[in-house]
């Protein structure tokens, strides 16, 4: 996916370490996490969903870079957002009847494993038996992928 190269590419003249997703609009950012999550929620492709669902991977994951890099900045009153969205989307998905659905979400749960802490504990242990005991094989091994 042509996001996914470009968008942490670091610009060369100026500043090394600022990505191209970075320097992006808060309001870019959220218009490009909405266009990801409605072709992850309807994209029947499974090398498309694939490439989504890695894409969607590095965008949460940058994320989570920031804020741990950058919680909140008092002074300027500025807290990076959250993907809440994201979150949502996923423990649906796993309630899918379409196992593409079932297995997109075990994926981006494997890129991800810091995406859900520790409140969320009672959901996951039922969620993750869920996706191990699941009929389709590529959902069992998405789940189990490390």
């Amino acid at each position: 996916m042509l996001l996914r190269r470009v968008a942490f590419k670091t610009f060369k003249k100026e500043d090394d370490t600022k990505t191209v997703w970075a320097a992006a609009t808060e309001n870019t950012k959220q218009q490009v996490k909405g266009a990801l999550l409605e072709g992850y929620e309807n994209e029947t492709a499974v090398g498309v969903r694939n490439k989504l669902c890695d894409t969607i991977a590095d965008i949460a994951r940058d994320g989570q870079e920031e804020n741990r890099m950058c919680p909140y900045v008092e002074s300027l009153l500025i807290r990076v957002e959250d993907w809440h969205e994201l979150l949502n989307a996923l423990f649906q998905s796993t309630k899918s009847v379409e196992a593409a659905h079932r297995e997109s979400a075990f994926r981006i749960f494997a890129a991800l494993p810091t995406l859900v802490d520790t409140s969320h504990s009672d959901v996951l242990q039922s969620v993750f038996l869920a996706g191990l005991t699941d009929p389709t094989p590529d959902v069992t091994q998405s789940t189990i992928r490390d």
